[in-house]
């Protein structure tokens, strides 16, 4: 499936990782890093006090990089709060199965 092979192809700190599948029905499995929550618990779990702006802005910049390394080549199309996980350390990472399109690259020569 060329998707699974984009997935595991993308090699970036701010990008899940897909560390494995499985493809063979009906045993249809992905096997990625560890979370701890994502972006939507932290907003809406702490009993709607707004982030201090230092962890704002670093979880701003964790996304901002995620997306700078996939946009050449792959559009994530529902980029939200759900779909960015926070690892041990409360650092963002975009979540990105089955939610990307690969862009055809063109060679004009």
């Amino acid at each position: 499936m060329k998707e699974v092979q984009v997935l595991a192809a993308l090699q970036h700190p701010r990008v899940v990782k897909l560390l494995g599948a499985c493809l063979q029905p009906p045993m249809l499995a992905l096997v990625q890093d560890l979370a701890v929550g994502s972006l939507f618990e932290l907003l809406h779990g702490s009993g709607g006090r707004p982030l201090e702006l230092p962890r704002l802005l670093q979880v701003a910049m964790d996304v901002a990089e995620a997306m700078a390394y996939l946009h050449p080549h792959v559009v994530h199309r529902d980029l939200k709060s759900h779909n960015i996980l926070l690892d041990k350390d409360g650092r963002a990472l975009v979540y990105t199965c089955a939610v990307v399109v690969v862009i055809a690259l063109c060679r004009h020569t």
